[in-house]
């Protein structure tokens, strides 16, 4: 999905992705994606990034499918799907409004990325778990250069 021909992703989908995910996945101008698709994003973003959030969404459930499958990807996969959405943000946009709301879309998919530590996104949560989350992902981050977590350091 974020090489330069995303549409070979539909001949090698999970023979069980229609039964984990529910949907069929469609191609809409050459690019896969799930066709009930959006950009959950707590802040309204512009119109624009609903056909690019709806790609993401179904980047998303690969990584969910794969993962139930027993055959999870690396965190590098959610990072290549992150990457590909906040650049094709930033290329749709012709004002600085717009320019923000990638900027924005970038913050929160980087700290709900980096909350999950990289590994299949996890869908619906409440706020209550969000905080708590990020909380325990803080507690147990990993210092850079000495590999020591943030609690150990207390």
């Amino acid at each position: 999905m974020t090489g330069p021909a995303p549409a070979t992703t539909m001949g090698v989908l999970p023979a069980t992705f229609d039964v984990h995910m529910g949907y069929t996945p469609a191609v809409v101008a050459g690019v896969p994606s799930d066709p009930n698709g959006d950009c959950s994003s707590p802040v309204p973003l512009p119109d624009r990034f609903t056909p690019l959030c709806r790609t993401h969404d179904l980047g998303y459930d690969l990584l969910r499918a794969a993962a139930t499958d027993g055959r999870p990807l690396g965190s590098w996969a959610r990072f290549a799907l992150d990457r590909m959405l906040i650049d094709a943000m930033q290329r749709s946009c012709s004002n600085p409004a717009c320019d923000a709301a990638a900027r924005v879309a970038r913050i929160g998919l980087s700290w709900n990325t980096w909350r999950q530590f990289g590994g299949p996104p996890t869908r619906h949560e409440s706020i209550p778990q969000l905080v708590s989350t990020t909380v325990e992902r803080a507690l147990v981050d990993r210092h850079p250069r000495t590999g020591t977590t943030t609690e150990e350091l207390s």
